[in-house]
């Protein structure tokens, strides 16, 4: 059975997914400087989800969510806590909130997956497939081009 992989955040969130160690854009922060830590972020986060590859079989499956979900959830929180340009706040918020939705998306198929689940847990991840594109969508709609991945 081939589970389907979690995009990596904003790719997969976002989500599950996009993060990394940038600091906290600054109140009314410029475009470019939102751009550039949202976009830092996606890409640290992205390449520690890639790296982690996929489970090689269904009983890799738990562990690998164990490890993918914390990833998600640590993105999310660092690109909600940026502050994106005037006149970009309720496209910001949206698109977090799509984040967020792929956390516990994410959240729930590990659940499953632990509990024995892990056909439930590969169907709840199949959720995340329309969540992909439209965070995807909002990504590009801020001007992120890493978190749009």
């Amino acid at each position: 059975m081939s589970l389907p992989r979690p995009r990596p955040l904003a790719r997969p969130a976002s989500l599950l997914a996009c993060l990394g160690a940038v600091g906290v854009a600054g109140c009314g922060g410029s475009s470019s400087s939102f751009t550039s830590q949202a976009d830092s972020i996606c890409k640290s986060y992205n390449a520690k989800i890639t790296a982690l590859g996929q489970p090689s079989s269904a009983s890799g499956i738990p562990g690998y969510l164990d490890q993918v979900t914390p990833l998600i959830q640590q993105g999310t929180t660092k690109l909600a806590a940026l502050t994106p340009p005037s006149g970009k706040t309720t496209q910001f918020q949206q698109w977090i909130a799509t984040l967020q939705q792929e956390v516990s998306i994410t959240q729930r198929a590990q659940a499953a997956a632990h509990s024995g689940g892990i056909n439930q847990a590969a169907a709840i991840i199949q959720q995340n497939s329309s969540l992909n594109s439209q965070g995807k969508t909002q990504a590009k709609g801020l001007g992120l081009t890493e978190c749009a991945k």
